[in-house]
């Protein structure tokens, strides 16, 4: 699909967004956006961003102030959570008697497709899954089923504590076989995995795996975790395989725990995820100068502002976890001043040490449920 479109020179970058949602009928609401005036995507010199984010706003970038010129490529991302993204090519820069007063529709080509086709993620009455994915509809409903079981516990019980240690045993042994029937039948085959996974994007399927692995090893079911952790790292290596070093530092196998580590860290997809996740390995082994040390390599190596960002938190939320908020404190100022420095918005999320406080990386789950869940 393709939109051509005249607008006044003065025209901001804000306004070539708000033409993009009408223009392909985008479910704006609170999803952010933001610009990439080299071309790459996420290429934070040259990016600006949604006015409610931090770093150049796009409301303030008036286009002939931007030096474009005719054949000039950049790029776009609406809702930093599904990534539409757009492609845009300045086609020509005119001069006129009198400005244009507002955005002028110059060529549409190519129709949207219906409006339930734009929808990410699927309920029953939606429609019907490919053919591929029938089969495995029912044995990921049974996972979703398993997470969300309420338990309710009678505080009047004689041992309430017990009652609940039990009911997250149970819900925990619930998911673990659930996704182990899952991974039989994906048998590794990572297309359908990615198709599955989208058609449940809001149910967040490949999240609710990755979180599986530590929920086993809380409430002791080691084995259960590590074989949940080895059948899904076909999906995602680097996160899987860190999962399966936390698993084996927690039961005690120091010496199987660390080969782990040097394996993920040697073949390595996307480098500082494997050193956040050795850091994690022995954060879980009681080795807090080596967590610390490969957390910051993990910092260190982030290309992405997402990744520097994902990074930061995590070293962030380690220094909170153990007792030293001055050191987190002087971790984020640090990091925006290299941002400010360097011109870009800061890498570092602000994180609070109170732990019922919402999670600073956006999941909407309190801090102590989700980057803080270690402590």
């Amino acid at each position: 699909m393709r939109r051509v479109a005249d607008f006044d020179g003065p025209s901001s970058l804000d306004d070539v967004h708000r033409f993009i949602v009408s223009s392909f009928d985008l479910f704006a609401e609170d999803h952010l956006y933001a610009f990439f005036l080299s071309g790459k995507y996420w290429d934070v010199a040259s990016e600006y961003v949604d006015p409610r984010s931090d770093g150049r706003r796009a409301d303030k970038a008036l286009l002939f102030r931007l030096g474009l010129s005719a054949g000039k490529g950049f790029v776009y991302v609406f809702d930093f959570g599904s990534e539409q993204r757009f492609t845009l090519t300045v086609s020509a820069v005119t001069e006129v008697s009198a400005p244009l007063g507002r955005v002028v529709l110059v060529e549409s080509v190519g129709a949207l497709p219906p409006s339930d086709l734009l929808d990410f993620g699927h309920e029953a009455d939606d429609l019907p899954p490919p053919d591929a994915l029938q089969p495995l509809i029912p044995l990921a409903q049974a996972l979703f089923a398993a997470r969300d079981t309420e338990v309710e516990i009678d505080l009047a019980a004689r041992d309430p504590a017990e009652d609940m240690r039990r009911a997250s045993l149970a819900t925990a042994r619930s998911m673990g076989e659930a996704a182990l029937g899952l991974a039989r039948a994906l048998a590794a085959d990572l297309a359908l995995f990615r198709d599955l996974d989208e058609w449940f994007l809001d149910q967040e399927l490949l999240p609710s795996l990755l979180e599986l692995p530590a929920a086993l090893a809380e409430v002791g079911e080691m084995e259960l975790a590590r074989s949940v952790a080895e059948a899904f790292r076909f999906a995602a290596p680097d996160e899987f395989n860190g999962e399966l070093a936390s698993v084996l530092a927690q039961a005690g196998l120091r010496e199987e725990a660390l080969q782990q580590v040097s394996s993920n860290l040697e073949n390595a997809v996307h480098p500082y995820v494997a050193e956040g996740k050795a850091g994690d390995a022995y954060r879980a082994l009681g080795e807090d100068d080596a967590a610390e040390a490969y957390y910051r390599r993990s910092v260190a190596l982030a290309a992405s502002s997402s990744e520097r960002s994902e990074a930061a938190l995590r070293l962030t939320s380690f220094l909170i976890d153990t007792g030293r908020e001055k050191d987190a404190a002087a971790f984020v100022r640090d990091q925006r001043q290299e941002a400010a420095a360097a011109g870009a918005k800061a890498l570092a999320p602000a994180v609070s040490a109170e732990r019922n406080a919402p999670c600073p990386c956006g999941s909407g789950k309190k801090y102590k449920k989700c980057h803080g869940a270690n402590a």
